[in-house]
């Protein structure tokens, strides 16, 4: 299966999902208020932020797959160049050489390891992935949201030029990432809107019962495929 046939099944499954819970809903109470159109647009949104996620990750993983493919065959061809020119004799000329060479590899190192980190954290670390990130305006990340550490002031992300919107941990981080608020949005679309205090605020996202719910609904969107 393709990516874009898996996007389109999750797609389809948080889509369905909505749909049975939103005929439950009206079953049992008829009418429902505008609010709950808002959170089923919210649980869209958050959807397909999410399948953009994967497109992007699987484009960038084959990029960097790419890069590391280049960044062996560039070390094999400057380790034999070396050689050549050690065997050929001119001690000058075979260590200029290598410290050019040793320049270009760190460059190319250097390239090769931020773009993990564009795939993990989504850290931008160049113009030219910042430049892209703000393009896909509907897709903004939410790692900027500032998160402090356990010891009060330490940033858990921080970067001067932004994160792309599409890293592994824009998904996965338990605080703010794409997959925690899905969750959280499609549990209150399991239930008749209404407002809550702070008290069942923190109550509805935190502890093992609401993680039980989250991970249940999760099951559910997996196992169905639409």
């Amino acid at each position: 299966m393709s990516v874009q046939d898996e996007c389109e099944c999750f797609e389809s499954s948080v889509k369905n999902y909505l749909k049975r819970q939103k005929k439950r809903l009206e079953k049992k109470h008829g009418s429902l208020p505008s609010e709950y159109n808002i959170l089923c647009q919210q649980a869209l949104s958050i959807r397909s932020h999410s399948t953009h996620v994967l497109s992007q990750l699987w484009t960038k993983r084959q990029s960097l797959a790419h890069a590391i493919n280049a960044f062996e065959i560039i070390c094999k061809e400057c380790i034999a160049i070396s050689d050549a020119k050690n065997a050929a004799g001119g001690a000058s000329a075979l260590c200029s050489l290598l410290q050019d060479v040793l320049k270009h590899i760190f460059i190319q190192y250097i390239h090769i390891r931020d773009g993990f980190v564009l795939l993990t954290s989504g850290e931008c670390r160049h113009n030219g992935d910042a430049t892209i990130a703000k393009k896909k305006g509907k897709f903004r990340s939410h790692l900027n949201t500032p998160q402090k550490r356990k010891d009060g002031y330490t940033l858990l992300f921080s970067s001067k030029c932004g994160y792309s919107g599409y890293g592994w941990d824009e998904f996965q981080n338990e605080e703010v990432g794409i997959r925690r608020r899905l969750l959280d949005t499609l549990r209150r679309c399991c239930i008749y809107p209404r407002d809550m205090n702070e008290g069942e605020q923190q109550k509805f996202r935190e502890g093992d019962a609401a993680s039980r719910a989250r991970e249940k609904i999760w099951d559910v969107l997996l196992e169905s495929g639409g």
